[in-house]
């Protein structure tokens, strides 16, 4: 019941072109329902944590990274406004008057970036935002407007009907760079791949109604003609851009001050010879490293303190750019999982085809000690999927 009122809302559809029919639009919907506790929220979770995989893909990784989050949750409780690497609580970031009034504009939509704007207007509406603006809002404040991020995290808390502290918190602590991960990507306040039409942002951005799909994304290079004939006049009917610099500018302002921070790393026993971030793992925490030091993933850009900065954190060059600018590309770090997926499979492959005869021997095929030992993983974890549907049917 709740699922069906939140559907009918207005503007709690996406309008992207990807469409408010699609599995990922659905996924993030239902998670409304789950957080609150609607239509038998345990029963379903438990489901679908048992048949996820194959009903869908997407909301099996909702589930684990649920999970995941609730974890980081109990293990450092302040982390919705306290870096879980320490060393970054010394980032500098952007303060004084300018700072407020950037935070200002990017809480009520007025920021002069159209995408960004319709996100945080639909929040602000509706109380929910599609996954991938979300991504965009979140690079916006922190690698654009450098301004902190647990700022963004407080007002998304506030703001979002499916609230959830854990959650909420793990991904603004990736999108700021402090969590157990950082984004490998970040996701242009200019991204056309997010709304290519401009459906979504007319909707939530009235003012632009009349632009065509080739300008609503950046108005400030709409020719005079256009903008004229749409009835646009920027600083008037639709806000000047808070910041007029570089894109690329803007977060070397970001990466000069994580890399600032960083700089004592090493010394301080808070780096290894790689330049990876350290941590220490609470006790409780893992059975492998409680207590000790672990690496975390650190973006290149981080670790070599003298390399080039760029808009997107990527190598320059078309298909780095092309890469970053691809929602699908972002959306969970889906893309970097595949990857890894990828290389694994070549891996096995290798093993299967180093195990002979004995193996089972052949391209393709998985041998040795590795691969029975993933048949067995796999055999046990089909039972407990067993043994959780039969209980709850």
């Amino acid at each position: 019941m709740v699922f069906t009122a939140a559907a009918s809302v207005p503007g709690h559809c996406c309008h992207f072109d990807r469409g408010p029919t699609s599995s990922k639009y659905i996924t993030c919907m239902l998670w409304i329902c789950i957080r609150v506790g609607a239509g038998a929220s345990a029963q379903l979770d438990c489901l679908f944590c048992c048949r996820a995989q194959s009903l869908s893909k997407t909301f099996h990784r909702r589930l684990v990274w649920r999970d995941l989050a609730y974890w980081q949750l109990h293990h450092w409780p302040t982390m919705a406004a306290q870096p879980i690497r320490t060393l970054y609580r010394d980032v500098e970031w952007s303060s004084g008057p300018e700072a407020a009034q950037h935070l200002a504009a990017w809480k009520q939509g007025r920021t002069g970036f159209p995408l960004m704007d319709a996100g945080m207007r639909e929040l602000w509406s509706t109380g929910w935002m599609q996954q991938s603006v979300r991504m965009v809002a979140a690079a916006f404040l922190t690698e654009y407007l450098h301004l902190p991020w647990a700022e963004g995290a407080a007002w998304f808390h506030d703001c979002l009907v499916d609230a959830d502290l854990a959650i909420n918190s793990m991904m603004w602590q990736s999108a700021g760079k402090s969590g157990l991960d950082q984004w490998n990507f970040t996701m242009l306040p200019t991204s056309k791949s997010q709304d290519p039409t401009g459906a979504y942002i007319k909707r939530w951005v009235p003012e632009l109604t009349q632009l065509p799909a080739a300008n609503i994304h950046a108005p400030w290079e709409a020719p005079a003609a256009a903008l004229a004939a749409a009835g646009v006049v920027l600083g008037e009917t639709y806000p000047h851009r808070i910041v007029t610099r570089e894109l690329s500018e803007l977060r070397a302002v970001n990466v000069r001050a994580i890399r600032a921070a960083r700089t004592s790393a090493a010394a301080a026993g808070l780096a290894d010879g790689r330049g990876y971030d350290l941590l220490v793992v609470p006790q409780g925490c893992t059975l492998k490293h409680d207590g000790t030091k672990t690496a975390l993933f650190t973006k290149q850009e981080y670790r070599q303190l003298d390399g080039p900065i760029t808009a997107t954190g990527r190598p320059s060059g078309l298909a780095a750019a092309s890469m970053v600018d691809e929602g699908e590309e972002a959306e969970d770090s889906e893309a970097l999982l595949t990857d890894w997926q990828k290389k694994k499979k070549e891996k096995n492959g290798k093993v299967a085809m180093s195990g002979g005869s004995s193996s089972g021997g052949g391209a393709g095929k998985r041998g040795g000690s590795g691969g029975k030992q993933q048949q067995r993983s796999r055999a046990t974890f089909r039972e407990l999927q067993r043994r959780t549907v039969d209980a709850i049917s």
